[in-house]
């Protein structure tokens, strides 16, 4: 399903909404992907986009968020858990049965928001994430100083957190070529290749 191009009013709606119940709930929640390649190269939403990605660590995570993102109409349409036992050597069999990514809608928007957990052992220097919502031996394994710390930036009025190592997060993401807008990426071959980059098969 094609998602309707962001409206700016209503997207911006919704990363005030979101990044101020994580503020509320103790949670630092980020832009990433594409709503961060927007922040810093188009200086907001890219014309083409149809979803906003946001992100947060896994251990601020607490069950008020969710109560208050239903409160505030958020529709959530899954929240895929780590349970395989295979996924434990990168996380951590403590995070046994914690969500990983919730896709969320609002106002006919899809938001993609990323729980990144820390890794464990040889792993503490990667985050990681599910990468789907059915069953797959794939992860995101992302290095942990492309997402954390994060730094204060401007989108359009808003002061909204983004990863402090932003351009290396975007070159390691997208590619060196990141600067120059590429309206069908999500189904280029340089998508596949980067892609490749973040995605940690379990099998």
């Amino acid at each position: 399903m094609d998602y309707p191009y962001i409206n700016v009013s209503d997207g911006k709606e919704i990363i005030k909404s979101i990044t101020d119940i994580g503020n509320k709930n103790g949670a630092k929640i980020w832009i990433q992907n594409g709503t961060l390649l927007g922040c810093i190269r188009d200086k907001g939403f890219i014309s083409y986009d149809r979803d906003i990605d946001l992100g947060m660590e896994y251990k601020y995570w607490n069950d008020n968020i969710i109560s208050d993102l239903k409160k505030s109409g958020f529709l959530i349409r899954f929240s895929p858990k780590f349970t395989k036992e295979n996924i434990f050597k990168f996380v951590g069999s403590g995070k046994k049965n914690a969500g990983g990514k919730l896709r969320l809608r609002y106002k006919d928007i899809n938001i993609c928001f990323y729980l990144w957990h820390e890794g464990i052992n040889e792993y503490k220097n990667f985050v990681y994430c599910n990468y789907s919502s059915k069953p797959s031996n794939l992860l995101f394994e992302m290095p942990k100083n492309l997402l954390v710390p994060q730094m204060r930036d401007m989108f359009y009025d808003l002061s909204v957190w983004i990863p402090k190592n932003n351009i290396e997060y975007l070159n390691y993401t997208y590619g060196k070529t990141w600067r120059e807008p590429l309206i069908n990426y999500i189904d280029s071959e340089l998508h596949n290749q980067n892609k490749e980059k973040f995605l940690r098969n379990i099998k």
